[in-house]
């Protein structure tokens, strides 16, 4: 089996690949994202990338069979992530004080800072909040395009990819945005590190299907039920998250 080498541009990543793999099959085995709403089948036009003397082609139909570098430009990228403190917010929101231990006596059950996340899975975005616990303050939001764009823009072309690839690609890629944005969150919160105590997760039934890896087939056929109607409470490392204190996770 004949090896070429794709070099990705602008993070100048590396990686081998046999002839005959497509830019965008070897896009995500680089874990980089390419927008790709129409999951490969060449009619959207959005996974155009540029090649040296070459111009511009399609990644989901140009197959590699020389070593070549790939530039991916802004157009052909998910969106950018955004942060906010509360203090930017136009509308600061305080919700109820919560409960996350058990304790039956409001926030500060540990006599300490207790922290949720308050995740929303979106077929086109991930949005997030960080919440104090102990006064139902939300300290911060974020939100990012969700790169699971990269395999189609409609949930039934989602689908088809696990169907034909498998469940990783969907639940590695939003579980990468939300790695990003707690990255990001963190930065923000140059003052102080912070660990969870609890994780909530929202999100239609196909995209926590997604993040659960579970066979999503069985909602786009007739009778179009759930192989799960309501998913099990997991620690987030059980997801593939390695956060710090690796929160319960509800959805």
């Amino acid at each position: 089996m004949t090896v070429v080498r794709v070099t990705f541009l602008p993070e100048n990543r590396c990686i081998s690949v046999p002839v005959g793999t497509t830019i965008a099959e070897a896009a995500r085995q680089a874990n980089i994202a390419i927008v790709a709403p129409c999951d490969g089948a060449g009619t959207c036009g959005r996974c155009r990338v540029l090649l040296a003397d070459r111009g511009s082609v399609l990644a989901c139909l140009h197959r590699i069979d020389e070593d070549l570098a790939v530039e991916i430009p802004a157009t052909s990228r998910p969106g950018s992530l955004t942060v906010h403190l509360t203090s930017n917010l136009k509308d600061p929101i305080t919700l109820d004080a919560l409960d996350p231990l058990g304790s039956g006596e409001g926030g500060d059950a540990g006599g300490g800072n207790n922290y949720g996340l308050a995740l929303d899975i979106g077929t086109s975005t991930v949005a997030c909040e960080l919440v104090d616990l102990n006064t139902g303050r939300v300290l911060m939001c974020a939100g990012r395009a969700n790169s699971q764009a990269a395999f189609g823009a409609e949930v039934t072309r989602r689908i088809e990819h696990v169907e034909d690839y498998g469940s990783d690609d969907l639940a590695d890629a939003v579980i990468g945005d939300i790695r990003s944005l707690l990255t990001e969150m963190t930065r923000a919160r140059e003052d102080e590190a912070f660990s969870l105590d609890v994780m909530t997760v929202a999100g239609n039934t196909a995209m926590l299907h997604f993040l659960y890896r579970y066979d999503p087939s069985c909602i786009r056929r007739s009778p179009y039920l759930p192989l799960v109607a309501a998913p099990p409470v997991l620690r987030s490392s059980e997801l593939g998250l390695d956060l710090a204190g690796d929160p319960m996770v509800h959805a």
